[in-house]
């Protein structure tokens, strides 16, 4: 049973936490304090519509609609109440009635709550309409899911002008229900309902509980806790915020919610913002500001992955000032795929969807993720965009970013194993020399990561240089693990996808580029144990194309510099041989959660050698070489809780020593691990889930000898206490991008 899951990842998230880590001073563990709030009597305010409190008996759906309920569906609804309710109610007294989505009837005296069958319900209800004419609303809630494709798939929702404003689940409360407050100041005066709605996915329960329950709805001018989004807020997803036992702490992750692909990175006036239809804002790429949420889903679309871009000469004539337009391209997704447009004239603060979208429909089921640029000797936008289902790249022309035409496509190429997506194309100097223009193309492949080609670009087409093409031909033998087709990969791990590269960025002028991708896979993203917050972005890499010796072309990805400004407690040892067996080398100053480790070991006779970390409790994820075949692993098969039966264990990737050494470069952080090997030749990314005690390093040696000619780490700072400050109530922490 799904609760029964749920219930021992609780207990073991809970042993973990308690257990004492090896680790004496690790800086990535940081605490916020929360200031207490008095919770607001029941009394307080009034009812937000009539029945607001569900004190009625209904036992059809038409019994809801007689009280002014409608699109009343599903299998789910019913009153909890009576001297046995199976959801403690808000308030006193057990005749108080609360709407839950639990299922009909009540549980027997010898059932559980645990019971299956009650949590099969699922339906939605919407409420009467009101007009908004306080401050703020204030009601009771319970229970609480995520999945794959519908973060917030159980919820209750606040619904203006077509769209989800302000959405809520419980938070993962069991039998219990809590206040929630949504400030509403900028909707006064305009008219809304409440959608509760229960569309969950009962195989992708992953750690959460499959039910919403709600209770007495109110508004009032006082806040009856703190409202989402304000940094001070005692409820406990504030409370534990950025300090969760899994939370990143020097990786990109959104306050609550879900973070998936990155859309439109760009750098304008000093600032570098990152969407995923959230958005933040950063000064360096470490640190990072929460603004407002971007794109809305609305009552015809869904939000999918897109761009940003600043239309400078205003060409799509969307601009209400003297400021360009920031203008997003966006996939709406419903029946079909089609593609949307935004504007802002707030510098990408708001954004506000165009009357006449979509501006881009070929009537197709998958159509999907446009990626967009100003292509200066042609004085046009270009869209790159992929069919999915018949791997192919298409690229559309427009001179105002509204009528787009097709002028080319590009593949079948590559690998063609799973579905096309995200996008990126971009140009780079070969060898930093500006003298030679070389244009990048990069395609998401379904479960996999990311391929790359490069080649050449007229602002119409993209052909893949002949070099590049003899490179791929080279590579048909080449076995990987997991299987993958012949193909140029961006990152050899699981966990890399939907690389985006940032629009506008220094670097570019260097003929370089910096991107980012989303570190998660498909295969088990519903299965990630965290709440209230899923997925989050590979730290920004520094991305350089060169030749290396023969000629060949060569990706090179590096960690940004800025990272350094983490550093705390270097601990670094000498030369040292080892021999045949594993040297563990924790202590209290090189261990921890977040960590940056440097090494160069070179082989005397060791058939396989590396680096093993997050050590603890028979934990441990490995960093290996092997000599024959020439290849780099990854191994987490035993680097804590395995959260899927698809969750794969190792991963590995040809790669030859560079002057018979191997240079590693290894970001750990609490849930993940970044691997950069020989300067950013080949990268692995991996989620990992090990216990906050396993935070040991070693170095080992199989079947014969390693020299370590240097090795270095550093204990990274966590980046987030900035971050709590920057949340305002502006920036509501729980709305959902449902991607």
């Amino acid at each position: 049973m799904m609760i029964l899951r749920n219930v021992a990842l609780l207990q073991a998230t809970a042993l973990a936490v308690a257990a004492l880590p090896a680790c004496a001073a690790d800086s990535s563990r940081n605490t916020y304090n929360s200031t207490a709030i008095t919770p607001m009597p029941e009394s307080e305010g009034r009812p937000l519509f009539p029945n607001a409190d569900f004190e009625f008996d209904a036992q059809s759906f038409d019994g809801f609609a007689q009280y002014g309920f409608t699109d009343v569906r599903g299998d789910f609804v019913r009153l909890t109440g009576g001297t046995k309710p199976p959801i403690v109610p808000f308030g006193a007294g057990n005749g108080d009635r609360v709407f839950a989505s639990y299922g009909r009837g009540f549980p027997g005296p010898s059932q559980q709550l645990a019971e299956p069958l009650h949590y099969r319900a699922t339906g939605s209800m919407r409420s009467p309409e009101f007009t908004i004419d306080s401050r703020y609303i204030n009601f009771a809630i319970g229970g609480g899911f995520l999945d794959r494709s519908h973060p917030h798939a159980t919820s209750v929702s606040l619904w203006v002008d077509g769209e989800a404003v302000r959405e809520a689940t419980g938070g993962n409360r069991h039998l219990t229900l809590a206040w929630e407050t949504w400030d509403v100041a900028e909707f006064r005066g305009k008219t809304g309902y409440i959608e509760l709605l229960d569309n969950h996915n009962e195989n992708g329960a992953g750690g959460s509980l499959p039910y919403i329950a709600a209770d007495n709805f109110r508004v009032a001018d006082k806040a009856a806790t703190l409202p989402m989004g304000h940094p001070d807020r005692p409820d406990a997803r504030i409370e534990a915020l950025f300090t969760e036992p899994l939370r990143p702490q020097f990786h990109y992750s959104a306050p609550a919610d879900w973070v998936g692909d990155p859309d439109g990175p760009l750098f304008r006036d000093g600032k570098y913002h990152m969407f995923y239809w959230g958005h933040a804002q950063s000064d360096d790429l470490v640190h990072w500001k929460q603004l407002p949420r971007a794109i809305m889903n609305d009552d015809r679309h869904i939000a999918y992955s897109g761009s940003v871009v600043i239309d400078e000469q205003n060409t799509s004539g969307l601009a209400d000032g003297a400021e360009p337009p920031w203008i997003a391209l966006y996939t709406g997704a419903g029946a079909k795929q089609v593609q949307n447009l935004a504007y802002s004239n707030d510098g990408g603060i708001t954004f506000t969807k165009y009357i006449n979208n979509p501006v881009l429909d070929l009537d197709l089921k998958d159509f999907r993720d446009p990626q967009v640029f100003w292509y200066e000797p042609n004085r046009r936008w270009i869209m790159t965009i992929a069919l999915p289902l018949e791997h192919k790249i298409q690229f559309y022309e427009s001179a105002n970013l509204i009528d787009w035409k097709l002028v080319s496509e590009f593949g079948p190429a590559g690998s063609t194993d799973a579905v096309w997506e995200v996008c990126d194309l971009f140009p780079m100097f070969l060898n930093g020399n500006p003298n030679t223009t070389k244009w990048v193309l990069v395609v998401s492949v379904g479960d996999a990561s990311g391929q790359y080609f490069i080649g050449n670009f007229d602002g119409r087409s993209f052909g893949i240089d002949a070099r590049f093409e003899s490179q791929l031909t080279g590579i048909q033998t080449v076995v990987l693990e997991p299987a993958r087709s012949p193909a140029f990969w961006v990152d050899y791990g699981e966990d890399f996808y939907a690389v985006k590269s940032f629009a506008n960025d220094p670097t570019s002028k260097a003929g370089n580029r910096i991107w980012t991708a989303w570190i998660g896979n498909w295969k088990y993203a519903r299965d990630v144990p965290t709440f209230p917050w899923k997925g989050f972005h590979t730290v920004p890499r520094e991305v350089r194309l060169e030749t290396d010796a023969d000629g060949n072309y060569v990706l090179r990805q590096i960690p940004i510099a800025a990272l350094k400004k983490l550093r705390r407690d270097h601990w670094s040892m000498g030369k040292a041989v080892l021999r045949s067996e594993e040297a563990a080398i924790t202590n209290d100053k090189n261990c921890g959660a977040a960590l940056e480790i440097r090494a160069t070991l070179r082989p005397v006779d060791a058939g396989r050698f590396g680096i093993k970390v997050r050590m603890g409790g028979g934990e441990e994820t490995t960093v290996a070489y092997e000599t024959g075949p020439a290849r780099l692993l990854l191994d987490r098969s035993k680097s804590g809780l395995q959260i899927s039966n698809r969750f794969t264990g190792r991963q590995s990737a040809p790669l030859e020593l560079n002057e018979g050494a191997l240079q590693l470069t290894i970001l750990v952080d609490r849930s993940s691990i970044e691997v950069f090997a020989n300067n950013g030749r080949l990268t692995m990314t991996s989620l990992i889930f090990p216990s906050p005690g396993s935070d040991g390093i070693s170095v080992f040696a199989d079947d014969g000898a390693v020299e370590v000619e240097q090795l270095s780490t550093w204990r990274l700072a966590g980046i987030w206490a900035e971050s709590v400050d920057h949340l305002s109530e502006s920036s509501p922490v729980l709305e959902v991008n449902r991607e």
